[in-house]
């Protein structure tokens, strides 16, 4: 993890972390990299710039609330969740 090798965790903590994404990992669903999820990243986003996977992540969250209905998108990165949020997403966690 980049975070340990700046030094800002410990490999402890790395192994932890690693831990909590594995259990995480084991309840997600992955969309697919559709025409439509492409298209919809290649549009102009609410809050440029928007880097083009970060991107890629809010549209597919967007397609996927058109298929299944409401979705939070859970992230820290501030571009990502002011995308989000401009697109009405509930973005958490609350910060």
């Amino acid at each position: 993890m980049r975070a340990r090798v700046l030094g800002r965790i410990t490999h402890v903590e790395e192994l932890a972390a690693l831990q909590l994404l594995d259990r995480a990992e084991s309840s997600w669903d992955v969309y697919a990299l559709t025409d439509g999820v492409l298209e919809r990243a290649r549009a102009t986003m609410s809050v440029d710039p928007v880097r083009m996977l970060d991107a890629l992540h809010v549209a597919t969250a967007s397609a996927l609330r058109d298929a299944v209905g409401p979705v939070a998108v859970l992230s820290l990165d501030e571009r990502v969740r002011s995308c989000a949020r401009a697109l009405g997403f509930v973005v958490v966690p609350e910060q």
